[in-house]
């Protein structure tokens, strides 16, 4: 794979509170790393599929699970963790 190298830690404690999969847990992640920089991750779901080597759907599932859960919010093309999703982690911008 070209371009820069991604990695996500998975937080379990995000799995059995919110009972949400592991897969959800890894996206959450890899979302707050990519929107560091600008407070937003603008990755669109196609990008984040290939990262992940798993289908649009697949990701499209994920972000959905999160949502429902309010770990992430999304407006249009934008998504964010929530504070929610921060507090759990004990990761900030």
């Amino acid at each position: 794979m070209t371009g820069p190298l991604l990695y996500g830690r998975v937080y379990f404690v995000l799995r059995h509170r919110f009972d949400v999969s592991l897969s959800a847990c890894l996206l959450s992640d890899v979302i707050f790393t990519l929107s560091r920089r600008t407070g937003s991750c603008y990755a669109s779901k196609a990008y984040l599929a290939r990262i992940f080597r798993v289908s649009v759907r697949s990701i499209h599932r994920d972000l959905t699970e999160l949502e429902a859960v309010g770990l992430i919010v999304r407006e249009g093309a934008l998504i964010q963790t929530t504070p929610l999703w921060r507090e759990v982690t004990g990761r900030c911008r």
